[in-house]
């Protein structure tokens, strides 16, 4: 399926367009998996193999379909029509998109999977597919049960609030429970959710989500409600009688569901939520003494910093005609006795020295001097590129700058965001002595978070944080072809869908090895972390 083709019923003409897979890679007839749109109840698409159900994607809520929360863009729109024409969806690009070479497909393959691919670089990269997990799988849990992927027990399978385990799959009303029928019961909200099976739900556009509990709590046999539509702060009305099936819920993204309970449950809850909404004040309390302390804390460092350069002030000082440095205390501004003179002879550092003469390479040496071996020295203007960190390697050798050139600095400062570092000055002891080159290192350990900024102090999402890395790590590849565009980049920033590996970075600094034959000849060594190639004859 590509832009601008429909997926769904026209009741005008009674053609149904679902999407089939192929027998197998090899051969293109029509195979047993099928993704198509019911329009019971409130429509929604679901993925068979024959006449079994295998994934709920769910109705669209907006944005986004009830069962994908996950995939948004900001590349193209998903548009869904219910009406007594037809009940059909279709994906279109944004006509203000970043990159008019992007656009989607949507397929099912051989296998039983439904895929969402981006085109791009003359070549697709899919970022989503499904199901994958547990809980994708239809009616993974039985009724009055929700599928939760990250449940501390080992059956994913969660009873809804007033119920209780009938079996490692399915729950019941609680024996113990009161009745639920104009006795002050009420609803519990459970947030982040996909909502239970719409295709037995009731469906009102018409009403707001408040008259949407009335009408729920005036029918003793509603059990649930929700919204049909989170645009415009929630718009129409679902409604459930009877068991609540196949419903699931996320880390951070999903649908609000209430669930009905009776007095005593709705009680408890209250108690439960008065609790944690004091917790909620003490953390905001302590993250606003935080932010503080962080504010104060760097003003004072500065005052102190501040005043010790003015206590240095008299042992260093900068020459009136030149913006080399001078030491008072060198032999060049004062003789043993005491006597001023040399007053405008400059003075390096051994680090420039170094730079300066290739590492005292043989190609720089002049001669044999009385008081030693003489170089010659000269200062890459390329040393910018590594003292500033962002240059991309392409520019910074060879003069060629691309979008993709900005991307590596983007990249670059992501990872400094993420690691409270500045690549320019950060110094590690090990194979890559980098920002970039300790990232790297640390991701293809699978240790990435070890390097995370500890003033966060474990409070972030971590799977959040580890995928900014690894886009980090895609923005700075060695390869300027290698590297996404920014429209890509702000699509993976806010999806949260498969991520490519990324390859080796650029500016990584390299263990020398001390057993590299000198003889061979006088091959320019590089300075500013990109290898250098010679042309060296037979």
């Amino acid at each position: 399926m590509l832009p601008f083709m429909k997926l769904g019923l026209d009741r005008r003409t009674g053609l149904n367009r679902f999407l089939t897979s192929w027998k197998s890679k090899d051969d293109p007839r029509i195979g047993n998996y099928s993704y198509k749109i019911v329009t019971t109840g409130y429509p929604q698409a679901y993925l068979y193999m024959g006449q079994t159900i295998l994934y709920r994607a769910g109705s669209w809520i907006g944005p986004r379909s009830i069962g994908v929360p996950e995939v948004t863009s900001e590349l193209f729109n998903v548009s869904f029509v219910n009406n007594q024409d037809e009940t059909t969806i279709m994906y279109s690009i944004f006509s203000n998109s970043a990159d008019p070479k992007v656009f989607p497909k949507m397929i099912v393959d051989e296998s039983g999977v439904v895929q969402r691919s981006l085109w791009q670089d003359t070549r697709w990269i899919e970022y989503w597919s499904a199901p994958q997990a547990v809980c994708d799988k239809y009616l993974t849990c039985g009724p009055n049960s929700f599928c939760d992927p990250h449940n501390e027990v080992i059956s994913e399978c969660k009873c809804f609030p007033g119920f209780e385990p009938n079996s490692s799959r399915d729950c019941i009303r609680e024996k113990q429970g009161v009745s639920m029928c104009n006795n002050g019961e009420g609803f519990v909200k459970l947030a982040h959710m996909k909502v239970p099976d719409t295709s037995i739900a009731h469906v009102d556009m018409s009403l707001s989500m408040k008259e949407c509990e009335q009408k729920c709590l005036r029918n003793c046999s509603c059990m649930a409600y929700a919204s049909a539509n989170e645009s415009e702060g929630g718009i129409g009305c679902l409604t459930w009688q009877g068991d609540l099936v196949d419903a699931r819920t996320y880390p951070d993204l999903g649908q609000d569901l209430y669930i009905r309970v009776d007095a005593v449950v709705l009680a408890q809850y209250a108690k439960k939520n008065g609790l944690t909404q004091k917790k909620r004040m003490l953390a905001i309390l302590g993250v606003s003494i935080a932010v503080m302390f962080l504010l104060v804390v760097p003003v004072v460092y500065c005052f102190v910093m501040k005043k010790k350069k003015e206590n240095r002030h008299s042992t260093y000082s900068y020459s009136a005609d030149s913006t080399l440095p001078y030491f008072e205390d060198s032999p060049s501004r004062r003789d043993l006795d005491g006597t001023r003179r040399n007053s405008n002879l400059p003075l390096f550092d051994l680090r420039t020295i170094i730079a300066a003469t290739n590492n005292f390479s043989i190609a720089n040496k002049l001669g044999q001097g009385g008081f030693g071996p003489v170089y010659k020295g000269s200062i890459s203007s390329f040393s910018l590129c590594y003292d500033s960190g962002y240059m991309s390697p392409e520019y910074a050798m060879q003069g060629l700058f691309s979008i993709k050139s900005d991307i590596y600095s983007f990249g670059v400062l992501l990872l400094e965001i993420v690691t409270g570092k500045k690549n320019s000055t950060y110094h590690h002891d090990g194979p890559s002595s980098n920002l970039i080159g300790h990232v790297w290192d640390l991701w293809r350990e699978d240790n990435s978070m070890k390097i995370v900024d500890p003033l966060l102090d474990e409070t972030y999402p971590a799977n959040e944080v580890s995928r900014c890395i690894q886009i980090g790590l895609l923005c700075v590849q060695e390869h300027a072809i290698d590297r996404p565009t920014m429209s890509t980049v702000v699509f993976m920033l806010g999806n949260d869908t498969h991520l490519p590996s990324p390859k080796r970075p650029a500016f990584i600094l390299m263990g020398t090895n001390n057993s590299t034959d000198r003889s061979t000849s006088a091959a320019s060594n590089s300075i500013n972390e990109i290898t250098l190639s010679e042309i060296d004859g037979r």
